[in-house]
């Protein structure tokens, strides 16, 4: 795996003011449900990927950063995946607030990344994701759980 390397990548746990979860279904995988996530451009700092996505996958400007995690996290995709000398993703977090009045455009960009979303406790979505993302989308929403609580709570 030596010759591969893990794609930089930006993640958002997008909570609303009530403290529920934002999660959309993947245009390509319609039953998966997962978190707004984005590559980040070799000219680009994570922040700047994190505003990108934001407007490019639901087309969202309006938005508060609560926190940021520390550290980076990797999942590695199954082998079938590797592409374009990547093995997985190494990414970067951000705990980001929008308000449920916020309108939501999935079809914002011309490559439709969800057909739909919704909003649920953080504690459900944890039973949510594909095998290879799990863990990784584990780590990510209890360090915002225990550090940044009381942003999913009402």
């Amino acid at each position: 795996m030596s010759e591969y390397s893990y794609r930089k990548n930006v993640a958002a746990i997008i909570v609303n003011e009530n403290g529920q979860m934002f999660i959309a279904a993947r245009s390509d995988f319609p039953d998966y449900w997962q978190l707004l996530q984005g590559g980040i451009e070799p000219h680009e700092t994570p922040t700047e990927a994190l505003k990108r996505e934001l407007n490019e996958e639901i087309g969202v400007t309006h938005y508060e950063v609560i926190a940021q995690a520390p550290h980076t996290i990797k999942y590695t995709w199954p082998k079938h995946l590797w592409r374009d000398g990547h093995c997985g993703q190494e990414q970067h977090y951000f705990l980001v607030r929008i308000h449920t009045s916020t309108p939501i455009d999935l079809d914002n960009h011309e490559e439709k990344e969800f057909v739909a979303f919704q909003w649920i406790d953080a504690h459900e979505y944890l039973k949510h994701p594909l095998d290879f993302k799990k863990e990784a989308y584990h780590q990510a929403i209890r360090y915002f759980l225990e550090n940044h609580g009381h942003a999913f709570k009402k």
